[in-house]
């Protein structure tokens, strides 16, 4: 009879000990919350922390916005919107940055005997974010200063057009009133934009560098 009874403890001793180590490995195997499922507290945060990646439409921060969401992308073959679109993606801090910088000066050259260059820029801005008219009008002065210095300097330019790949290009059909004028109509358009140049608030062009 105590044999008996023995046996009875020992077998639900064992059960116990069988459920409990059951149970215990059961859980672990278990996703935690933590791992592998959000909880909606940490869906917020990642979804708060993507939307900090883009900068809201009227907001200016270049020290916090990707130097890739300064600049809009643009896929028109149209040939105004393709001069204006070069002009707007200069690489600073490349190799290759001068080049670009006649390439699209030369550009702008021809956009000013483009009698509806003007109100093509209106639409090319129009769609653009606070920070994307600002970073234009920041490479429109640039570009603007290249085409005088190709206007004032023919023969000292050409060398740079040539390796730009503008072996054809005739500086001798453009002049400094027409740029002026549409240099003019570029910046009052911008600031009828509310355009207000807070790239002037860097006091060098570091920043503007697209490794930096």
């Amino acid at each position: 009879m105590k044999k008996s009874i023995i046996w009875i403890i020992a077998a639900a001793v064992i059960l116990a000990i069988s459920a409990f180590v059951f149970f215990f490995d059961s859980k672990k195997d278990m996703p935690d919350s933590s791992d592998g499922m959000l909880t909606s507290s940490s869906q917020d945060s990642l979804e708060q922390s993507s939307s900090e990646t883009k900068p809201k439409e009227d907001e200016i921060n270049y020290r916090e916005t990707d130097i890739s969401l300064w600049m809009k992308a643009s896929d028109s073959d149209d040939d105004i919107t393709l001069k204006l679109s070069a002009i707007d993606t200069i690489p600073y801090g490349t190799a290759g940055c001068s080049l670009h910088m006649f390439r699209s000066a030369s550009y702008m050259l021809e956009l000013s005997k483009e009698r509806v260059a003007a109100e093509r820029l209106r639409e090319y801005l129009s769609s653009m974010t606070a920070i994307q008219r600002d970073y234009f009008s920041f490479q429109w002065e640039n570009i603007y200063e290249t085409a005088n210095s190709i206007l004032k300097d023919p023969k000292g330019a050409k060398g740079f057009l040539d390796d730009a790949g503008r072996e054809d290009f005739d500086i001798s059909l453009y002049e400094s009133s027409e740029l002026n004028r549409l240099f003019s109509e570029g910046r009052k358009i911008m600031e009828d934009m509310g355009v207000k140049y807070e790239w002037k608030n860097f006091t060098d062009i570091e920043p503007f560098n697209v490794n930096s």
